[in-house]
């Protein structure tokens, strides 16, 4: 077998190169020491994830803000809508008012046109067309 200065002299100075008791507690510790590993690395996505939530509550408590801002900017706008939209009502009665005047103006413009040509064209028929005629009606001074 092995002789014990064998021992002394190789196996224990290479044990106390490599950290002796040191690799012994890390080869019976190696399940428990990766359990708190993972414990720790759980214990910082938890507190990262807290973060987060936090974060997102500030965001939502600003997007909460931003939409009634927005609500009520709508309820402004259409107040005004309906405001302009009654006065673009108004405004378009009175030009369809003013319209129909001024068509029927027109109208009776050119119903007075049409009467004038009419007498003008009855004229014609008894115009003398022969100067110093004495059978004109009425009767011309020349």
């Amino acid at each position: 077998m092995m002789d014990l200065s064998f021992v002394t002299t190789t196996v224990l100075p290479m044990m106390g190169v490599l950290g002796g008791f040191e690799a012994i507690k890390y080869f019976l510790n190696r399940k428990p020491n990766a359990r708190i590993v993972e414990a720790e690395a759980d214990t910082k996505e938890a507190e990262a994830d807290i973060k987060e939530v936090e974060a997102d509550k500030a965001n939502f408590g600003m997007l909460k803000e931003t939409i009634l801002f927005l609500q009520e900017q709508i309820k402004t706008m259409a107040v005004e809508n309906a405001e302009k939209e009654k006065r673009f009502i108004e405004q378009t009665n009175r030009l369809r008012e003013v319209q129909d005047r001024e068509q029927k103006v027109i109208m009776e413009k050119q119903d007075i046109l049409l009467q004038k040509q009419a007498a003008e064209l009855e004229l014609q028929q008894y115009k003398c067309v022969r100067k110093r005629c004495d059978k004109r009606e009425p009767p011309n001074g020349f």
